[in-house]
């Protein structure tokens, strides 16, 4: 039986998201028939896109879809700096009975051994070598690459072309810059903010933004 499911998000990452999903249906690969999107009630973007309706986020939504037998949903909102609001939106809709579905691009490259959590997005070329982690609701983006035993709590984002060395630990929120390079043994906190291109090579506290060759911080820690 054919999933049926909405996509959280309207913009670049939901779109190739809806696009990745398509293109495994064309391989004969199980993937779910998208209804709409649902978009913050804030949004400003056309009512349609694709052929399908753009819907408004909220509880009253959400009860209309299931009632048109949408039981999951795909997790579209893109993490552009650590995002914990982007984890309240994932685990509203966990509340209220939708199924999150992990999305793993045809050229991606994952070891049968790495573990998966739900609500993935493991993007194009990108490598989880055996025993990584990628917990609920994280990115692993085009490109980058996840080494063994490496543990990525929920809600993080690899950015393209990052590269976590074996047995780092990245705490929940946490954004990985493009073309990054956590080094091998190193732990990272929750909510961190990693430059693009930087080099981290010792443990980072939380909350700090830090960037650089090694990456330093640049800024206060904040709360988390």
């Amino acid at each position: 039986m054919t999933v049926r499911a909405v996509i959280i998000g309207s913009g670049g990452h939901a779109q190739m998201i809806e696009a990745v999903n398509r293109q495994l249906g064309k391989m004969g690969q199980p993937t779910c028939e998208v209804i709409a999107w649902l978009e913050a009630p804030d949004y400003q973007g056309p009512d349609r896109l694709k052929d399908l309706p753009v819907l408004l986020e909220g509880t009253r939504q959400i009860d209309i879809l299931k009632t048109k037998g949408c039981t999951a949903f795909m997790f579209g909102i893109g993490i552009s700096k650590a995002g914990p609001a982007r984890w309240e939106v994932y685990e509203l809709l966990r509340s209220k009975g939708l199924r999150p579905i992990s999305i793993i691009h045809p050229s991606a490259i994952v070891s049968p051994e790495a573990k998966l959590g739900e609500g993935v997005y493991i993007g194009a070329h990108s490598i989880v070598q055996p025993y990584a982690q990628i917990s609920d609701a994280c990115i692993v983006n085009s490109g980058s690459i996840i080494e063994h035993h490496v543990v990525l709590e929920h809600n993080v984002h690899a950015a393209p072309g990052a590269i976590v060395c074996g047995n780092a630990h990245i705490g929940e929120h946490t954004l990985i810059g493009a073309g990054s390079v956590v080094i091998q043994n190193v732990h990272v906190g929750n909510a961190v903010n990693i430059g693009a291109g930087s080099t981290v090579v010792n443990d980072i506290a939380d909350g700090l933004t830090v960037a650089g060759h090694p990456a330093k911080p640049v800024q206060a820690a904040v709360t988390v």
